[in-house]
């Protein structure tokens, strides 16, 4: 069959064979990268931007873990107030970020119930700050003159030994008033309560009027005792809601860092699908370049032995031809 066809044709088929195959190699090439480029291209966009998120979550969640403890220093309400908006603003940055997510919802909930209950046990510690140290500094007075009054030598032995007995009662006082634990506080309260009862029935006229002040001194917005159990609950309150601030901003860093891995992984695997790609194109370019060597190789051959092949036929007829004509010339002449 393919002695039947023309030179011309097996000559024009090859040549289409050929450049098929190349054409074949080339939309294949330009597909395949196209392909890549395009994923590659929305992948880096949407990593970007998971990352970006997740590392601005991370840092708020950071901001608000650093900045909440600094309320706890705060007495003025206008500067815990300010603080506390700041706060406020940080966690809401969190919630913006954290929009639609549903692991983040129950963190966030109890994050800002942990920021209203440190608030709660704060805004009251200025006005009872100020109580406090306004009836520590009474009681110092009247513990000043109690003890001067002990140690006067011209009161009798007994007058001199209630003064003193004045001296423990106040000394009592401030020491429950500057109580930094509920323990603390209970011990001097009760030293407080035994000393009074003790007291009262040996009171005499001159110290009735500095037991008065003593009395008078102990009240403000509440009683001295009250007013330091308040302050302690609310600095256990407002100790264990920064507790939950900083848990509940560390499971929030976590999910971030999470999510920062999530994306490192996704980008891994893209990598490895893009190198399979890449790998398959190479293999099928190798492929076809070899076709497309063997079809040249081939072409050329059947060329080579074709044409050679007609040319030595025709270079043997063209010396017969011309040895047939000089034998005529030679017979014509004889």
């Amino acid at each position: 069959m393919l002695s039947a066809l023309s030179v011309r044709f097996r000559l024009s088929a090859a040549i289409a064979v050929l450049f098929g195959l190349i054409l074949l190699v080339s939309l294949i090439g330009m597909r395949v990268l196209n392909r890549t480029e395009t994923w590659m291209n929305v992948l880096h966009q949407e990593t970007l931007a998971e990352v970006s998120d997740a590392l601005d979550l991370s840092r708020s969640a950071a901001d608000l873990a650093t900045s909440a403890p600094f309320l706890y220093a705060l007495f003025p309400p206008f500067q815990l107030e300010q603080e506390a908006q700041k706060v406020r603003d940080t966690l809401s940055r969190i919630e913006a970020h954290a929009a639609g997510d549903p692991t983040l919802e129950l963190p966030l909930a109890r994050l800002r119930l942990a920021i209203s209950d440190l608030t709660t046990a704060l805004v009251p510690q200025a006005a009872r700050k100020s109580d406090l140290t306004a009836i520590d500094r009474d009681l110092q007075r009247l513990h000043a003159r109690a003890r001067r009054q002990s140690g006067e030598t011209s009161h009798p032995l007994a007058a001199r030994e209630v003064w003193a007995e004045l001296q423990q009662l106040t000394a009592s006082a401030i020491a429950a008033g500057r109580a930094s634990a509920l323990i603390e506080l209970g011990e001097f309260t009760r030293q407080y309560i035994t000393t009074r009862d003790r007291l009262a029935p040996r009171l005499g006229p001159a110290h009735q009027a500095t037991y008065d002040e003593i009395q008078a001194a102990l009240i403000r917005s509440d009683s001295l005792f009250v007013l330091k159990h308040r302050e302690i609950a609310a600095q256990l309150d407002a100790e264990n809601a920064l507790f939950r601030i900083r848990q509940e901003a560390a499971r929030i860093s976590t999910y971030a860092e999470e999510k920062v891995a999530q994306a490192e992984a996704r980008l891994s695997q893209a990598r490895t699908e893009t190198s399979n790609n890449l790998g398959f194109a190479k293999n099928s370019f190798l492929a076809l370049t070899l076709m497309s060597l063997l079809v040249a190789v081939t072409s050329s051959a059947y060329v080579s032995n074709h044409v050679a092949k007609n040319l030595r036929r025709i270079a043997d007829a063209m010396r017969k031809l011309a040895a047939a004509i000089t034998a005529a010339t030679c017979r014509g002449r004889g």
